[in-house]
């Protein structure tokens, strides 16, 4: 990726910045992140109630005596909050993973500054493309994974394949949505309740009923300089968007287990992959799983532009 130039004096200046840079904790803020999700999540419209009276240095939460609380409004609110954090949250871990692993993959001697030269959703999204292909990447996993470690068994780097596939699945088909959600919030979140039925006899063919995200979205049309807008709703099972998380976030936590030897000579007691197993679990979900990983669009207009 980036060029490194053959000045011995660099090594110096190598040394420093990984000792810096390996003594962050990237896994341990996603998991601090993922902590406070479930928590919200498990008390509902009762987070309120936990977080009144806390305190940061001039900073108090208090309730606004003058405000009249509707537990419903706060359920809903809450609710959103859950939503759309689970995704941001998942997309934010899936990129991560996939930025050290590119960094890592390029056996720098800096892998800092080959994140600093990924810059630019263009060079990102070419790489994401070919993670999401056939191109085989298996000696790349081994070697940012365990380190090339002789004894490592087939599974695991498979199993750690496949998540960084998927990762780079989220990036790639859920790019829309986030974009919709980063710049400034331009989504409605709540809980969709569809049903397709059949004309002739009425049978319901498919229902779903879930949190999801209504957002706005452009595509390149076929025609030159024309774009085609839709209103898109996305639904979202938030058990199989944690647990998926919480497995991005693990290896992620594996890669920097292993950078972190290689790069700063500390001694590790070993390293934990995520398994098939595992993966197989996340993507089960839980009962409301048919209607995970669901999207429709609506037309709306074409913009032709000069």
């Amino acid at each position: 990726m980036t060029s490194e130039p053959e000045d011995r004096n660099l090594h110096a200046e190598y040394d420093r910045l990984n000792q810096a840079f390996y003594g962050a904790e990237p896994a341990s803020y996603f998991r601090t992140r993922l902590n406070m999700l479930v928590l919200a999540a498990s008390r509902g419209a009762g987070i309120d109630e936990l977080v009144e009276g806390s305190k940061f240095d001039v900073l108090t939460v208090r309730a606004d005596p003058a405000v009249q609380v509707d537990p419903e409004v706060t359920e809903r609110v809450v609710r959103a909050y859950v939503t759309t954090e689970a995704h941001t949250l998942r997309y934010n871990a899936s990129e991560a993973l996939v930025r050290l692993f590119l960094a890592h993959a390029a056996t720098s001697r800096c892998p800092w500054a080959e994140m600093a030269a990924l810059r630019g959703a263009s060079a990102l999204n070419a790489y994401v493309d070919k993670l999401r292909g056939t191109e085989p990447i298996n000696d790349a996993i081994a070697n940012v994974f365990t380190g090339n470690y002789p004894d490592v068994d087939s599974e695991a780097i498979q199993a750690s394949e496949r998540i960084i596939r998927l990762a780079a699945g989220f990036l790639h088909d859920e790019r829309n949505l986030h974009n919709a959600v980063k710049h400034g919030l331009g989504v409605v979140v709540g809980r969709t309740d569809l049903q397709l039925t059949r004309d002739h006899d009425g049978e319901t063919m498919l229902a779903l009923d879930g949190p999801s995200f209504v957002y706005l979205e452009s595509k390149k049309a076929e025609r030159p300089k024309t774009w085609d807008w839709s209103e898109t709703t996305s639904f979202v099972e938030l058990t199989e968007t944690m647990l998926m998380t919480n497995l991005l976030i693990n290896q992620i936590d594996a890669l920097w287990t292993v950078a972190r030897a290689r790069y700063t000579s500390v001694t590790i007691p070993g390293v934990r992959l995520v398994t098939n197993a595992g993966i197989e679990q996340a993507l089960a979900g839980s009962p409301s799983q048919e209607f995970r990983q669901v999207r429709f669009s609506r037309g709306l207009w074409t913009e032709h532009s000069s």
